[in-house]
């Protein structure tokens, strides 16, 4: 007696799950210049950034100087995506000789500055919002294009 043994092979279809991309595309190395004057008011300008695809290993603390500026990402709609306080870049706090040849302290401010933030950017960043911060109250603010 000889035994046949049927199988059967059924088909599946293999479907690909949608994969999640990662939120994040890497850090992005902002340098910027702010002006502040009498005469022509403030101005923050973006001057470069750089794109690189590595992930930050620890974030940049809070400043939390009662003077300071906010960065922050916005998606494309204007949603907040992350925020990071910097101590205010016109804001500067100096050792001097005074005339018995101490060491003293002084706080300076000066009328322009080049800065630099390094952040994690997000895939939905469209822009970037600068805030100054002046004894906890907002006192200029511009929203600043990220992606050309």
């Amino acid at each position: 007696m000889a035994w046949s043994m049927l199988t059967s092979c059924k088909t599946t279809s293999v479907q690909q799950g949608v994969e999640a991309k990662d939120p994040v595309e890497g850090l992005v190395f902002l340098t910027f210049v702010m002006r502040s004057d009498s005469l022509s008011g403030k101005e923050i300008k973006l001057v470069n950034k750089t794109v690189v695809h590595q992930k930050m290993k620890t974030g940049q603390p809070d400043s939390h100087s009662p003077n300071r500026l906010r960065i922050t990402q916005l998606n494309g709609s204007g949603k907040p995506l992350s925020s990071v306080a910097i101590d205010h870049p016109l804001f500067k706090r100096v050792e001097v000789a005074n005339d018995a040849g101490q060491f003293q302290s002084k706080a300076v401010k000066l009328k322009d500055a080049e800065f630099f933030v390094r952040v994690t950017l997000f895939r939905d960043s469209e822009y970037i919002l600068a805030e100054e911060e002046l004894s906890g109250k907002i006192t200029y603010s511009v929203k600043l294009k990220l992606r050309d």
